[in-house]
């Protein structure tokens, strides 16, 4: 679209998306799809032009993949004058340097949130990056700062610690990929045997970045395959070749997303999914993986794409399941509950996901303000009055290295503007009611967001009892 040249990687990427199957190898996710391609530079401007404000706008797009990064922490160069095999682009050269740019919420993510907000059809999808293996051994020659002319032999007892290394691997995931309103994607290794999905088979990858973001968001939103994918290369029109990244786990969860949007279209025509619609899709129908719930590794899970085309089906099937509802809070309309009935067998899941406005970007590393700008909340009241509150990550409020591995439990989360409540074994038969409710002021006087709920019935839940007397 702008000119660039063609490149093995954009092209893997490309053919990840849509490649029509010559190979049947490197048959792509969505083979139907056309792909307008750009380079990097100038990509703000480029995505404010295409990006859909409202269902259906002519000449937009309602998803893009960002299979790239900036470089950060340890980058791998294996040559140079003087030679090196590493160059240090973190803060400082002591052993208690970090990489400032890891977790913060930069004018980069910041940048990002505006432009989603202001285009709440357009979904933007995000590579987490490879910097956990960017670890420099014992002995190796490395620069301290980019391209200097000074090398010296590593020692990690004096020297900045791995990317994957200093705080345990985690806290690895910069820039753009760290708003609040993206879908950052993570790579785990191919959930497949014999050609059947095998879900236990999809490990993290030892190369794929973690979160969490300073304010203890959760990151990466999703994973997908990014390892050994067989793709298209741009060297000759039957050139093939396998790669590894998060740049091939994006196109992967971007070309599912693709099918999603073709699914919703032909089942309710004239009419597209917001943002917020289609990321909650995504978190709400993944298949959990590491930590029960979500964690700071592989986010919500692996995205499943049969599991939300067939919630997008039965949607349109049993509209009374209330499976998926777009709503609005107000400075006046300040909760909205959902009733719903229980269909006496599956878990409870209620996704609810919204696009923030952007917050204001920092400077200061490791900053604990939290990003999210309109505080929603949600929660599920049982026919006892019991209320299941959603998930939180422990880290947030205690900020130790430690507790970024630790389990998430239950709670008010005043940090992510994605939230979820699973009850696992549903305590009574009867009528359940989703709340989604505001804390504070809402900025603009309004919030749009999305619902999604698993474990309805087809059956209308009875009107409220009158008030007593």
């Amino acid at each position: 679209m702008d000119g660039a040249a063609t490149f093995d990687h954009s092209t893997h990427v490309g053919g990840t998306l849509i490649a029509a199957g010559i190979d049947a190898s490197a048959h792509g996710m969505a083979a139907a799809a056309t792909i307008h391609s750009y380079d990097w530079n100038s990509d703000t401007s480029e995505m404010t032009s295409r990006a859909a404000t409202y269902s259906g706008e002519p000449g937009k797009i309602y998803l893009s993949n960002h299979s790239y990064g900036y470089v950060s922490g340890w980058n791998y160069v294996n040559g140079g004058s003087p030679f090196r095999v590493w160059d240090w682009y973190g803060s400082g050269s002591s052993s208690t340097s970090i990489e400032t740019d890891f977790g913060l919420y930069s004018s980069y993510a910041s940048s990002n949130d505006s432009l989603a907000f202001n285009a709440p059809y357009y979904l933007i999808f995000r590579s987490a990056g490879n910097d956990r293996d960017d670890n420099p051994s014992s002995g190796q020659a490395v620069a301290l700062s980019p391209g200097s002319a000074s090398v010296v032999n590593y020692d990690p007892a004096n020297h900045p610690g791995g990317d994957g290394t200093y705080r345990g691997g985690f806290d690895t995931i910069g820039f753009d990929a760290i708003a609040k309103n993206v879908m950052t994607v993570g790579s785990v290794s191919d959930a497949v045997t014999n050609g059947v999905r095998d879900v236990a088979k999809a490990s993290v990858s030892n190369f794929s970045c973690w979160g969490p973001t300073d304010d203890g968001r959760i990151k990466p939103d999703v994973v997908a395959n990014g390892e050994g994918l067989y793709s298209s290369l741009g060297s000759s029109d039957t050139a093939y070749g396998t790669y590894t990244g998060t740049s091939m786990a994006t196109p992967n969860a971007v070309g599912s997303a693709a099918l999603l949007i073709q699914q919703y279209g032909n089942l309710f025509a004239g009419q597209a999914m917001r943002a917020s619609t289609l990321k909650g899709l995504l978190i709400h129908t993944a298949d959990d993986l590491g930590n029960p719930g979500p964690d700071y590794k592989y986010g919500w899970g692996l995205v499943n794409v049969q599991a939300a085309a067939d919630l997008i089906q039965d949607h349109k099937n049993f509209p009374v399941k209330q499976r998926m509802t777009e709503s609005q809070l107000t400075s006046t309309t300040v909760s909205r509950i959902q009733a719903f009935v229980w269909d006496g067998v599956s878990p409870i899941t209620a996704t609810l996901c919204w696009t923030d406005p952007a917050a204001t970007a920092l400077s200061d590393s490791d900053s604990r303000s939290a990003r999210l700008v309109n505080n929603l909340n949600l929660k599920i009241i049982d026919p006892a009055n019991s209320e299941h509150l959603p998930f939180v990550m422990p880290f947030v409020g205690t900020w130790t290295q430690a507790s970024m591995d630790s389990a998430a439990t239950t709670g008010i989360n005043n940090t992510d503007n994605v939230e979820q409540v699973r009850i696992a074994a549903p305590p009574a038969a009867g009528t359940y009611l989703a709340v989604v409710s505001f804390a504070g002021s809402l900025t603009n006087n309004s919030q749009n967001y999305s619902l999604l709920i698993s474990g309805s019935s087809p059956e209308p839940p009875p009107p409220p009892l009158p008030p007593a007397d």
